[in-house]
C-alpha cells in the first residue's frame, strides 16, 4: 500500500494498477515531470558514485578510513588516555559528544575528555558497522561503560568524523545517550 503525501494523481493510479510484472515504476507513456526527472538524476549519481567507490576499491584503491583504521581510533579512546587520543586529531579540530558545547582545539578536547572520564571508570567500544562517505566515517558501536560502582552499562552510540588528507581528523562528533550509564 501506498502512502501520499499528496492527494494521488492519475500518473500514480496507473503506477498502482500495473499488473504486467515489472517493477513498480512509472507509465513509460506518460511524461516525466521535472521532479522524476531531478529524482532519476539522483539516482543516477548515487549509482555512478557506488560504481566509482566498487572500482576504485577492485583497482586496490583506498576511500577513506577502514574498519581497521576505524577500530585502532577506537582503541585509542578506550586506553582512556585523552592525550593519546588528540593525537589523532589536527590541532584545531572540533568535537561535540552528545548534546554538549563542542570544544574546539587538541588542549579543551583532552581536557573534556578527562573531565568525562573522571565519572566512569572505564569503557570499551566494538564496532558494529562502519560506513564510508569520501572522507567522512559514521561508525555504529556498542560501549560498555564501567560505572564507578565497578557496574557495566551497554549502549549504542554513533560516531562521525572527518578525516583530512594528512591523515588526522578535524571534526569528530559522538551521538549516545548516557542516561544508563548515570541512573542508580
Amino acid at each position: 500500500m501506498r502512502i501520499f503525501a499528496r492527494r494521488p494523481n492519475e500518473r500514480d493510479v496507473r503506477r498502482i494498477q500495473r499488473e504486467d510484472g515489472q517493477a513498480d515504476g512509472p507509465d513509460p507513456s506518460l511524461p516525466i515531470n521535472a521532479g522524476q526527472r531531478h529524482l532519476d538524476k539522483g539516482l543516477h549519481l548515487a549509482r555512478r558514485h557506488v560504481t566509482s567507490r566498487a572500482a576504485t576499491l577492485a583497482m586496490g584503491g583506498e576511500i577513506g578510513m577502514s574498519d581497521d583504521e576505524a577500530q585502532r581510533v577506537f582503541q585509542v579512546v578506550d586506553s582512556f588516555e585523552p592525550g593519546k587520543f588528540v593525537q589523532l586529531l589536527a590541532e584545531d579540530a572540533r568535537m561535540v559528544f552528545g548534546n554538549a558545547e563542542p570544544m574546539v582545539g587538541r588542549n579543551a578536547i583532552a581536557e573534556g575528555l578527562r573531565t568525562f572520564f573522571a565519572t566512569i571508570a572505564g569503557l570499551a567500544h566494538r564496532l558494529v558497522r562502519t560506513w564510508q562517505v569520501d572522507a567522512d566515517t559514521i561508525a555504529e558501536t556498542e560501549v560498555t561503560y564501567r560505572r564507578l560502582d565497578g557496574k557495566d552499562v551497554s549502549v549504542v552510540a554513533v560516531s562521525i568524523w572527518h578525516t583530512r588528507d594528512d591523515g588526522l581528523i578535524s571534526d569528530y562528533r559522538v551521538f549516545v545517550d548516557l542516561a544508563p550509564v548515570y541512573t542508580m
